[in-house]
C-alpha cells in the first residue's frame, strides 16, 4: 500500500491558514497526527478516513493555524500494527499570518462584492415593491 503524504495550504478566511494532510491508500488501521517542531501534537480542525471495498484506508486532517509557527510542522501516519511511521513537513513562512495578505487570499469575498449584492437585493426588492404598489393603484382605480 501507499503511504504518499500530501501537504496542501488554504487561507480560508482572515482568521488563520488552513493546512491540510491527505495520505494515499493505507493498510489498516493506521492514525494520522500533527505536531510541531518539538514533537508536541497539534489538534486537528478536522478529520476524515475512507474505507475501499478492498479494505484500503484513506486519511485526511487538517488543522488551522492562527499564529506563526517556529519551525517546520509534521503530519505523520502511524500504522498500529507494523509499527511503521512516515512523515512529511512543511515550514510555512510568517508572511502568509500578516492580516494583509490572508484578506488578499482568503476565499471570502472582498468588501465591494459584498457592497454589489447588497445593492442589487435593495434594487430587486424596489422593483418588486414598485410592481406591487403600481398594481394596486391600478385596482384602486
Amino acid at each position: 500500500a501507499s503511504l504518499d503524504i500530501q501537504i496542501n495550504i488554504q487561507v480560508p478566511d482572515s482568521e488563520g491558514v488552513l493546512v491540510e494532510c491527505t495520505s494515499g491508500l493505507l493498510i489498516p488501521p493506521a492514525e494520522m497526527t500533527w505536531r510541531d517542531n518539538k514533537g508536541n501534537i497539534i489538534p486537528h480542525s478536522s478529520k476524515f478516513e475512507f474505507q475501499d471495498e478492498a479494505g484500503l484506508l484513506y486519511l485526511k486532517s487538517s488543522i488551522l493555524l492562527k499564529n506563526g509557527t517556529q519551525g517546520p510542522i509534521f503530519c505523520s501516519i502511524f500504522n498500529l500494527t507494523t509499527k511503521q511511521e512516515k512523515k512529511r513537513s512543511i515550514v510555512l513562512p510568517n508572511v502568509l499570518f500578516k492580516p494583509e495578505y490572508m484578506l488578499l487570499m482568503s476565499n471570502r469575498p472582498s468588501c465591494p462584492v459584498i457592497y454589489l449584492s447588497i445593492i442589487l437585493v435593495f434594487h430587486f426588492l424596489r422593483g418588486i415593491l414598485m410592481f406591487f404598489w403600481s398594481h394596486m393603484k391600478r385596482s384602486a382605480s
